[in-house]
């Protein structure tokens, strides 16, 4: 699991892979980096529906669960920087709601359930 840049209030910063964007989460709160298993399956899951991803060599290497304030869950897939490659970045955000089990998956990371 890949480790995250952390900021003054305790959030997780990952950067986009192609722009200057960042995405923060507190951990627990408005997202979770997903275990291997559970990463590995909602990954698989992704891919099935989006092939591109994968066909396009961004097979995800770990997944996060986020809610952006205001807004929906979604899954974010992570990668490594080309140029930094022990640097975490995030290729593409994914509708939490359009993957199976996704209920199950936030009962068990942020029970109770926001």
């Amino acid at each position: 699991m890949p480790d995250l840049a952390v900021d003054r209030q305790g959030r997780s910063v990952v950067d986009n892979c192609v722009s200057t964007t960042q995405l923060t989460f507190k951990p627990g709160v408005n997202g979770f980096m997903l275990n291997e298993r559970d990463g590995a399956e909602v990954a698989a899951a992704i891919v099935r529906r989006y092939p591109v991803i994968e066909r396009d060599g961004l097979m995800p290497q770990a997944i996060a669960l986020w809610r952006p304030a205001g807004g929906e869950w979604a899954y974010v897939t992570l990668g490594q920087k080309k140029h930094a490659p022990h640097a975490t970045c995030y290729t593409a955000t994914v509708d939490a709601a359009k993957v199976d089990g996704t209920p199950t998956l936030i009962r068990k990371y942020f029970s109770p359930a926001p």
